[in-house]
């Protein structure tokens, strides 16, 4: 016996996942059969995701059967002061809020890609496939000539909202800064393309757009059936793999480094950076950051920085250029020696390195000193002369330097000169320092200019004080 469906049955069999959890946002939709004074009017989701959307913010729905449903609500830390990326389309500049975009790219290689489906175009990039909207054709201003510094091709803005992602096609992508938004005239906002404006350091007027607001006017359909291809985006973001920036070294080589390790990539003046206490130092948002390189620095008025981090250090990297995204291949071939390269890879036919961020952090990293590292009690430096000159050693060694104990302190060695009398602290172990280069017989104490024998004294009495 053939069993017939409604249409409406079949009509959501034929709705990907993602359409089907979408249908929780649309207006009259209700679980209950009955309607109530509190329920079954079907007025909730619809309502919160489009006062989220208001706000610059986005709903994401995440389901797994059998364990629940996550909701994943997204708004803007504040509604005053936001971080956006400035682009050009034409003559005029626009705004775009940072959290927003998944990436930026540039249309060339046979990683990018450009098709007409249907009428509509649509972006592929890296086997990712989403619809594309032309900025300059959404608000109907005139092209203006395609960025020379990426070989005249267009910029593709990722953009994620909550239907999905889609790419923005602009003419350049200018800068990144913390801009003050505030509410633009009601027949600016009555077009549901933009959430506001703001006066950048420029002092020309700029309009923030609104990216959930560009889809929905544009018309762009996220939940087309598998055979179009939108749906890839989601089978792509749930591909095994670890992200990777992509980018021309200043000594002409192509490198890659993990995504995870990167805070940002900034442009900074070449007056920022000095070479200073034995490296190249960054002066950048009131702190000194380390300056790892591969090429030359000197002599360039701008550098682009990876500015790298992990839990506990931060160190700047300079580069060329920053070029894409892209997700790391699994064989690896790895470096022969450890050094600034851990292995070398294939993109695209391509032979690539990949940047070992262990060792960059190792070298360059300004070491902290740990809260339970070595108490060395500085004893009897009458002239300073230790003070001055030995405790920014005996810090960047690991050491924790007093010269006056707290309550409850107890020292792990002492440093004294080898005429200040014995220390109060008779319980730890003494290291003195003398003035003459030769010691006298039966004389333990080191030469003050003696780097590597002060530290190796020092550990060798906290070891000892260790092992008692």
């Amino acid at each position: 016996m053939r069993r017939i469906f409604p249409v409406a049955v079949v009509a959501l069999m034929a709705l990907s996942p993602r359409a089907k959890l979408d249908l929780i946002f649309q207006p009259g939709l209700t679980s209950k059969d009955e309607v109530s004074e509190i329920s079954g009017r079907g007025v909730g989701m619809d309502v919160v995701r489009a006062s989220i959307e208001q706000i610059g913010g986005r709903v994401e729905l995440d389901n797994a059967p059998g364990k629940g449903l996550r909701i994943a609500i997204h708004v803007p830390l504040t509604l005053s002061i936001i971080s956006a990326i400035v682009v050009g389309s034409g003559k005029q500049r626009f705004a775009i809020p940072r959290q927003s975009i998944e990436e930026i790219v540039t249309e060339r290689g046979e990683a990018i890609r450009i098709d007409v489906l249907g009428g509509t175009q649509v972006a592929t990039v890296r086997e990712r496939r989403m619809p594309l909207l032309a900025l300059a054709n959404l608000l109907g201003i005139e092209r203006g000539p395609r960025s020379d510094q990426h070989g005249g091709s267009q910029m593709l803005v990722i953009v994620g909202v909550s239907e999905g992602s889609y790419a923005l096609a602009v003419d350049t992508v200018l800068d990144n800064e913390e801009l003050v938004i505030k509410p633009a005239s009601p027949a600016v906002m009555t077009t549901g393309l933009y959430a506001g404006q703001t006066l950048p350091d420029s002092g020309l007027p700029m309009l923030l757009l609104d990216c959930a607001g560009m889809a929905s006017v544009a018309g762009l359909n996220f939940n087309r059936d598998a055979g179009q291809g939108f749906d890839e985006a989601e089978e792509a973001a749930e591909a095994p793999g670890v992200p990777a920036l992509l980018f021309n070294d200043l000594d002409g080589m192509r490198r890659a480094v993990p995504l995870a390790a990167v805070d940002r990539v900034e442009q900074v003046s070449g007056e920022q950076v000095r070479f200073a206490a034995g490296r190249f130092r960054l002066a950048i948002d009131g702190r000194i950051l380390p300056l790892a390189a591969q090429g030359e620095i000197e002599g360039r008025h701008r550098l682009n920085v990876l500015r790298l981090k992990d839990d506990m250090a931060e160190v700047s990297y300079a580069i060329d250029e920053a070029l894409d995204i892209i997700i790391l291949p699994r064989d690896i071939s790895p470096a022969r020696e450890a050094g600034p390269v851990a292995g070398v890879m294939l993109i695209d036919g391509e032979q690539v390195e990949l940047l070992d961020v262990l060792w960059v952090f190792d070298e360059h990293a300004d070491r902290e000193v740990e809260d339970d590292a070595p108490l060395c009690l500085i004893s009897g430096d009458q002239d300073g002369w230790m003070a001055s000159f030995v405790r920014p050693l005996l810090e960047s060694a690991g050491y924790r330097v007093t010269a006056h104990l707290a309550a409850g302190e107890t020292a792990a060695v002492v440093l004294s000169s080898e005429d200040a009398p014995t220390p109060a602290d008779a319980s730890a172990p003494v290291v003195r320092l003398r003035r003459r280069r030769a010691a006298k017989a039966g004389d333990d104490s080191i030469y003050r200019y003696d780097r590597a024998g002060l530290l190796s004294a020092l550990e060798a009495r906290v070891a000892g004080k260790a092992g008692r």
